[in-house]
């Protein structure tokens, strides 16, 4: 009624066919990444070759430190908050 997009349209008939939609959708979802990385990786081996490739590997997983350190830090702020809260 609201809507008439084909996530919506495929609820409704059934659930397997929003399950197969929803899986559909985030097989394409990847693929943009994998053409970007695929590309890096090209290029860094046709300028530079291996050291190219393993420059652009560090360079890719250099900012996954950071990740890490956020995701172990931000179940412990949110208890102090809430902790905060209570108090």
């Amino acid at each position: 009624l609201f809507s008439s997009s084909v996530p919506v349209e495929s609820s409704r008939s059934s659930s397997a066919a929003n399950l197969a939609n929803g899986l559909a959708l985030g097989y394409i979802s990847t693929i943009a990444p994998i053409i970007l990385i695929a590309g890096a990786a090209y290029f860094a081996n046709m300028f530079l070759g291996f050291y190219g490739i393993a420059l652009a590997a560090v360079g890719a997983i250099s900012g996954f430190p950071l990740f890490l350190a956020q995701s172990v830090f931000a179940p412990l702020a949110n208890n102090a908050f809430q902790m905060t809260i209570l108090s």
